[in-house]
């Protein structure tokens, strides 16, 4: 038995397969009647071709695209049918069938651009910009339906016209519809993010976050996005393409055949944009579809900070996905010429997506093309930068390919077409730091000053205002603008549109300011903040210094007993050639020292050539050095992976403790809570995204403290009612909110100025999450730590209970005296546990609710709180109540 697997059957060759229709036994060649074998190969051939006719190749997003066009065109072109009169010319009156598709695309020339230029006018007037934070929709989003409808001008017509003739016959209502409807031309800033701001962006990412895993898969991208300069859609899924995401398989890892230590890995993207045959990614990488890059590793350790193979090396072992090794040490000590991953996990995607609240991965789920562009947008604007998408890293890749290794180099790397000019259209920024004056001038040109003047570094040195400050603006801004007629979801999106807006003029108003302000000194700083040393490559070297460290003092005391232990056999071989009266000679003769007559310099030289045994390593240009490491590689690889293992989301200091200063001026925040500190920044906002600052907490807050100062213990309303319960008043003033408040109205004030008649006052003003969100979170995570709450005990049976009757309603007399007014707010706190049908039966009667209560309760007797209402009630009537049992 050898163990293999079978062979495939043999499959029958063309010659073979059409010799089987021909007899030649007397030399001549004739056609055999087709049996019923063949007659059903060759239906099966013409059923093949018919179910090809509604084939469409292109990619899904593509075809997507021109469906919904297609719908919107039908739309249209069904409104000015039915203007005209025409309605009794359409099939069907709606824009799912191809039955009217004749109609609309007319052989007729002039009747066609007429129905075009209609549905573009239309278009310009009711599209939404897929920018919330802008007004109009930008023209490209419109121009690009013509490309739509010159495809399905192709499928419809005898002669379609091409897309000069259609451009041509249809601009004049283009752009005459820009102008009038004011269609945003605005070109948008594009950021080119480098290795300095990636360093940039890492440190403060690491500062922020509390989940290191999330953030560690994350930097792994973004580095990959920096060398590799793809789009994030060949690293994670997307709407039309769910099982396209990367996976253990495109990557190979091996060692480099110079330093073993050192790791190359050579990846294969293959799902890029642009059609690719399903089939063909089945049974393996389509030639046309996929791009293949040589990653080599960084020879400076600084860069091993933005190494991807480093990094994704990292995740697996954190992971425990490789086959032949399960620690740091195997891994660098190992002899395989390629590191492998188990073959149980080839399959699975190598960037996970995260978990609900984004604290933890889910091991299950690859991250989306979406979430890892959401991702590094919300970090970069946290960092100060004005924007940030994975094409940033794209862009500058693209610029850096060009000029290192020409155009057509750039467009393998790119992927595009031989003959596309879209690196010059939409990636090229040839002029960013070319020096024209040293050109025209005939000067030395100096390419590094234009560069750190107009670098995207400068994104970074917008004045950031307090963050309290600026949500106290945005919060204004909303109230100020929000429609208070919507509700539900329309608000909450109408909510989220102007807060963006609202950041938006924020941050114009804070580059505008930093223009006016911004000196020389603060520019230095800002590029000496960029490119300096990176925080977690300082911390590793510090580490690696601290090793250093303990090791040298470890070999000092192992020298100090090696000492001891020579001088022991010194004084024994003495005391033996005492007692033999031997010389035995052993002790070494003092040779001179003898110096070669060295000039200064090369006395100089030479000792820092010995001083210096490592190999000092490269880095770049000069004017966009980083840090120079002094340790070795070996050792910063090795501090470097541990700390990724180790996975310590306080790995980089986060500030020292400090108090809430909300809290320290809030006067309702109690004295043993006003003083807390925070141990880091990112404790602190978690504590300000709380509703612990919301004006509801705040009122809350204040009133108990009225309460517990009032003489008779109640919580009173602005009205006159008292309460002895706090809750009793909050559903008291809920329900008077609801109705409505009108100016007359004597709530109307003090809610007004508590903050009552404010959109979402219950929760901060920094809140990212609302209340039930925030409770199910909570509860998650009570339920990972195995705590749940105690389970109430559900009643099963009723027992009778003494019911006062008329408690609940009261006298109806408007000269009721103050007591029984005070009366009635205590007795309101009472419970009302019964089902609303046996509660509404019971007031009918004339009864109060029904309360539950439990045998053991009845056997007490009466409670205190009972007999004080019974003599009250007789106090009032002069009688005692009637009662009324009831079960």
């Amino acid at each position: 038995m050898s163990g293999l697997a079978p062979p495939p059957a043999r499959r029958q060759t063309l010659t073979e397969f059409f010799e089987g229709f021909f007899e030649n036994d007397d030399g001549t060649t004739s056609i055999l009647q087709l049996d019923d074998e063949r007659l059903a190969q060759i239906e099966e051939i013409e059923r093949t071709v018919g179910e090809s006719a509604g084939f469409r190749v292109g990619a899904a997003s593509t075809l997507t695209r021109h469906d919904r066009h297609l719908g919107e065109y039908r739309n249209t072109c069904i409104l000015q049918f039915i203007k005209e009169g025409r309605q009794s010319e359409l099939i069907i009156k709606n824009n799912r069938g191809p039955e009217n598709d004749p109609l609309f695309f007319p052989e007729d020339r002039e009747a066609f651009w007429k129905l075009v230029k209609i549905y573009l006018t239309w278009m310009m007037k009711q599209v939404q910009p897929r920018n919330s934070t802008d007004t109009r929709p930008r023209l490209a989003t419109i121009a690009n339906r013509r490309w739509s409808i010159l495809h399905w001008a192709r499928v419809y017509m005898t002669s379609p016209p091409t897309f000069r003739t259609l451009q041509a016959k249809t601009n004049s209502a283009l752009y005459f519809a820009v102008n009038k409807f004011k269609v945003n031309t605005d070109r948008r800033d594009k950021p080119f993010f480098g290795r300095n701001e990636l360093r940039y962006l890492i440190d403060h990412d690491l500062e922020k976050t509390d989940a290191f895993d999330v953030a560690e898969s994350h930097h792994a991208v973004w580095t990959l996005a920096l060398v590799c300069g793809v789009r994030p859609g060949a690293i994670g899924w997307s709407t039309h393409r769910r099982s396209n995401y990367l996976r253990w398989k495109d990557i190979t890892i091996r060692r480099n055949t110079e330093s073993p230590s050192k790791f190359d890995m050579t990846i294969e993207f293959p799902y890029m944009k642009g059609f690719q045959d399903a089939n063909a990614l089945e049974r393996g990488h389509d030639a046309d579809g996929c791009l293949r890059l040589t990653l080599r590793a960084p020879s400076n350790p600084d860069n091993i900070l933005l190494s991807p193979t480093v990094r994704i090396l990292a995740i697996a072992l954190k992971r425990g996905l490789l086959a032949q090794y399960k620690n740091i040490e195997e891994l660098l000590t190992g002899n395989h010429v390629e590191v492998m991953v188990s073959a149980e996990h080839l399959n699975d995607p190598i960037f996970l997506a995260a978990t609900s609240g984004g604290r933890s991965l889910d091991m299950k789920r690859p991250a989306s093309a979406a979430a890892l562009s959401a991702y590094l947008n919300k970090r970069a604007k946290d960092a100060g930068f004005k924007s940030g998408t994975m094409y940033a890293f794209r862009r500058k890749a693209a610029n850096n390919v060009d000029r290192a290794a020409g155009r057509e180099a750039l467009r393998q790397f790119m992927h595009h077409a031989p003959t596309s000019t879209v690196y010059e259209t939409n990636y090229e920024n040839a002029n960013f730091d070319l020096d024209v004056t040293a050109i025209a001038m005939d000067e030395v040109m100096k390419p590094e000053q234009t560069s750190a003047q107009r670098a995207p570094i400068l994104f970074r040195a917008s004045l950031r205002a307090d963050h309290a400050t600026v949500q106290t603006r945005i919060d204004a801004y909303v109230n100020e603008h929000i429609d208070k007629t919507l509700d539900g979801h329309k608000a909450t999106n109408e909510r989220r549109r102007l807060k963006r807006l609202a950041w938006k003029a924020l941050d114009a108003e804070n580059q505008a300011l930093q223009r006016e302000t911004f000196t020389l000194e603060q520019l230095k700083a800002r590029q000496a903040e960029i490119r300096g040393p990176s925080k977690l490559m300082n911390l590793i070297q510090n580490r690696f210094q601290k090793q250093k460290a303990d090791g040298q003092d470890l070999e000092a005391d192992e020298l100090d007993e090696l000492e001891d232990d020579e001088n022991e056999d010194e004084e024994a071989r003495l005391d033996l050639e005492e007692l033999v009266g031997i010389d035995f000679s052993t002790h070494d003769e003092a040779e001179p020292d003898v110096e070669p007559d060295l000039s200064p310099a090369q006395s100089s030289s030479s000792s820092e050539k010995e001083a210096s045994e490592t190999i000092e390593l490269g880095t770049d240009r000069e004017f966009e050095c980083g840090q120079v490491f002094d340790v070795p590689y070996d050792d910063v690889l090795y501090n470097f992976l541990e700390v990724m293992l180790e996975g310590d989301s306080q790995i980089l200091s986060k500030g020292s403790s400090r108090p809430c200063q909300e809290c320290l001026s809030d006067p309702t925040v109690p004295v043993e809570k006003k003083f807390r500190k925070y141990k880091n920044q990112s404790d602190l906002q978690r504590h300000l995204e709380s509703n612990i600052h919301s004006p509801l907490k705040k009122w809350l807050r204040r009133v108990a403290a009225a309460q517990a100062q009032d003489g008779e213990g109640l919580a009173r309303c602005y009205c006159g009612r008292a309460y002895a319960h706090l809750n009793k008043l909050q559903d008291h003033l809920e329900k008077v909110r609801d109705k409505g408040v009108e100016q007359d109205n004597p709530h109307f004030a003090g809610m007004t100025e508590d903050g009552w008649l404010q959109l979402n006052w219950e929760k901060s003003r920094r809140s990212v999450n609302n209340s039930r969100r925030i409770q199910a979170e909570r509860q998650r995570e009570r339920e990972d730590l195995g705590r749940v709450r105690p389970q109430v005990e559900v009643l099963t049976e009723r027992v009778p209970s003494t019911i006062v009757r008329g408690a609940y309603s009261g006298p109806q007399d408007p000269a009721a005296t103050k007591r029984m007014q005070d009366f009635m707010q205590r007795t309101a706190h009472l419970p009302k546990l019964t089902p609303q049908s046996l509660k509404a039966k019971d007031e009918a009667n004339g009864g109060g609710s029904v309360e539950w209560v439990t045998k053991e309760e009845l056997r007490r007797g009466p409670s205190e709180h009972y007999k004080w209402v019974m003599e009250s009630l007789k106090e009032m009537t002069g009688e005692p109540p009637a009662k009324k049992a009831r079960k």
